[in-house]
C-alpha cells in the first residue's frame, strides 16, 4: 500500500487492499477486512483497473465470501462478475467463476448442475494452465460425489485433486469413515489438524480461521465415530469461537450442529435437541438443504431419546424426503434404518420409467495381456474417470461400476443417446490425439423397471445389458423403445432389425446409432 500510494498506482493499491482485507478476514476481523475488500472491488467495478487486476480482485472477493460461508453474497458477486467477463470477452478467468458457481450449486442441492459446472471449470482452467484451481475443481467434484454416496467416484476425484497439488483431506478421511475405516479416518484428520498455527486456549489466534472452519466439522464427525469425546469437544469449541468472529448463518449452523452431536454422544439429550433444532433452522435460512437434512436426522435421533416419538418421526421423515430428492444414497439408507424400514424400503418395489445404459470395454483380457497389469490399471482408471464424468454431465446416474464398464440410468431417452454418442466421440478423439483408447460397446433400452434401493431390476435392465453384449467395438445399439421415447435424437440410425436376446421371450427390434 505504501508503494502504491507513493507511485499513485491504482492497480497495486487494489491488490494490496484485497490481500490485506483477506488476511484480516481469515483472522476473524470480518467487518474491517470486508471493508477493504469492498473498496478494492469498487475500484474494479469502476473501470479504472486493467482486466487481469480486476479479475484477481473479483476472485479474491468471491473466494472470501464462499470461504466465510456467506453464500448469498458470493452468488450475487459471481453473477455480476460473470456478466462483466462476458462483456469484456475474458475467457480464462471464467473457469474460476464456474468453480464458485459449482460450490454454490452444491450447497443449494443442485448436485448435477454443480458437477457439470465443476467439470467445465476443470477443462477451462486446465486449458489456461491455472493448475492450482484445477485441483480445487476436482476436489469440488469429490465433495459432490461423496454427498451422493458414490465413494469410489469421490476417492478418484480427491486423488486427482491431490495430483494437481490440492490436499485431499478432509474429503478422503470422510470417504474412509463412510466405508467403516474409522482408524484410517482418524489418521487423516490428525495429520490435517496439525497444520497451521498452534492453538492457544483452543483457538488458533492469528491463524487462518476460515481454513480451520472447513476442516473442523469433519474433525468432530471423525472424533465422535472413534469415541474420542475429548477431541470432538475441542473441535466443537473451536468451531464456536470461529462462528463468533463472523457474521455467517452457515458457520453458526455448523457450530451448533457440532455442539448438538457432541451433546447427543454425551447423553445430554435435552441440550442436543436445543442445539440441533436451532442448527437445522439456520441451515434452512442459509439455503443448504443437505446440511439441514443431516442435522434434522440427528435431531430425530435426539428427540427419540427424550421419548418424543411423534416429533422424532416427523424429523426423520422430513430428512428422508430431502435425501431422496437430493439423491444422497448413504444418508437415505441410514434414515431408513432409523425409521425401522428395510434398506431402501421407501422406494423398494416402486416402478419407474428410465432409459438404461450399459457400457463395456471390448477385448479387455487381450489388452491386459498386451500392456501388463500396471498399465491396465492406469488405463482403466482413466476410462472410469472419463465415462463417469460424461454420464454425470449427460444427466445420467451411475447405478453400478461393472468392472470394465458402467450401468447407468437416465430420466430421458434422448439424454442417454446423446451421452452414448459423446462417449464414443471422446474415445475416438483420444485415439486420434494420443494413439490409443479402449474401444467400448454400448447398449440402450427404455422401459419400466423396479427400483430396489440404489439399484434397478427387471427385464428392461436385462435387455439393455444384452444389447451392450451384442454390440461390436465402437457401436451403440438402441432398442426401438429408445427411438420411440426420445424427443429428438439428432443422429442418424440404421434400419430396424429383430434380434433374439437370451432370457427375453419376444424378439427385440434394435437399431445402430451412426455417431
Amino acid at each position: 500500500l505504501d508503494i502504491a500510494d507513493e507511485h499513485a498506482d491504482v492497480e497495486l493499491r487494489a491488490l494490496a487492499l484485497s490481500a490485506t482485507g483477506t488476511a484480516m478476514v481469515r483472522q476473524g476481523k470480518w467487518v474491517e477486512g470486508m471493508a477493504l475488500i469492498d473498496e478494492a472491488a469498487a475500484a474494479a467495478g469502476s473501470g479504472e483497473l486493467g482486466p487481469k487486476t480486476a479479475c484477481d480482485v473479483y476472485c479474491i472477493t468471491i473466494s472470501t465470501c464462499c470461504e466465510a460461508s456467506d453464500y448469498r453474497r458470493a452468488a450475487e458477486w459471481t453473477e455480476q462478475v460473470d456478466r462483466w467477463m462476458e462483456r469484456q470477452a475474458i475467457r480464462g478467468y471464467r473457469g474460476e467463476c464456474r468453480l464458485h458457481r459449482a460450490e454454490l450449486k452444491r450447497r443449494q442441492g443442485a448436485w448435477s448442475d454443480a458437477e457439470r459446472e465443476a467439470r467445465d471449470a476443470c477443462r477451462e482452467l486446465e486449458s489456461y494452465r491455472l493448475m492450482d484451481s484445477v485441483g480445487l475443481a476436482h476436489y469440488e467434484i469429490g465433495e459432490i460425489r461423496l454427498r451422493m454416496g458414490d465413494l469410489e467416484g469421490a476417492e478418484t476425484s480427491f486423488a486427482t485433486a491431490y495430483g494437481f497439488g490440492h490436499d485431499w483431506l478432509p474429503g478422503l478421511a470422510l470417504v474412509s469413515l463412510a466405508r467403516g475405516d474409522v482408524a484410517g479416518a482418524v489418521v487423516g484428520m490428525e495429520r490435517i489438524l496439525r497444520t497451521g498455527v498452534p492453538a492457544s486456549n483452543g483457538v488458533h489466534v492469528g491463524g487462518d480461521l476460515l481454513a480451520r472452519s472447513m476442516i473442523l466439522p469433519a474433525a468432530v464427525e471423525v472424533a465422535l465415530a472413534a469415541g474420542d469425546l475429548e477431541g470432538a469437544s475441542a473441535a466443537a469449541d473451536e468451531m464456536g469461537h470461529i462462528a463468533d468472529s463472523f457474521d455467517s448463518v452457515a458457520l453458526e449452523a455448523a457450530a451448533r450442529h457440532a455442539r448438538g452431536a457432541l451433546a447427543l454422544a454425551q447423553d445430554r439429550v435435552d441440550d442436543a435437541v436445543t442445539e440441533l433444532d436451532q442448527a437445522w433452522r439456520l441451515w434452512r435460512r442459509a439455503d443448504t438443504p443437505y446440511e439441514a437434512a443431516r442435522t434434522r436426522l440427528l435431531l430425530g435421533r435426539a428427540r427419540a431419546q427424550t421419548g418424543d416419538e411423534a416429533s422424532s418421526r416427523l424429523d426423520l421423515v422430513g430428512a428422508r424426503a430431502e435425501f431422496a430428492r437430493l439423491g444422497a444414497k448413504l444418508d437415505l439408507r441410514q434414515v431408513d434404518e432409523l425409521l425401522g424400514e428395510p434398506d431402501g424400503a421407501g422406494h423398494m418395489g416402486s416402478r419407474t420409467h428410465k432409459a438404461f445404459m450399459f457400457t463395456d470395454i471390448v477385448a479387455s483380457t487381450e489388452i491386459v495381456e498386451a500392456i501388463g497389469d500396471e498399465a491396465w490399471q492406469d488405463l482403466l482408471g482413466w476410462h472410469d474417470r472419463v465415462l463417469r464424468g460424461m454420464i454425470s454431465d449427460g444427466a445420467g446416474e451411475v447405478v453400478k461400476h461393472t468392472g470394465d464398464g458402467f450401468f447407468a440410468a437416465f430420466d430421458h431417452s434422448v439424454d442417454s443417446v446423446r451421452c452414448a454418442v459423446s462417449i464414443q466421440k471422446r474415445l475416438a478423439e483420444h485415439r486420434r490425439e494420443h494413439g490409443f483408447a479402449p474401444r467400448v460397446r454400448i447398449g440402450l433400452h427404455a422401459a419400466e423397471a423396479t427400483r430396489a434401493g440404489d439399484d434397478y431390476t427387471g427385464q428392461a435392465v436385462h435387455v439393455a445389458s444384452r444389447l451392450a453384449a451384442l454390440a461390436e467395438a465402437g457401436e451403440i445399439l438402441i432398442s426401438e423403445a429408445i427411438l420411440d421415447t426420445a424427443a429428438s435424437l439428432q443422429v442418424d440410425v440404421s434400419d430396424g432389425r429383430n434380434v433374439a436376446l437370451k432370457g427375453v421371450r419376444e424378439p427385440i427390434r434394435v437399431r445402430q446409432v451412426y455417431w
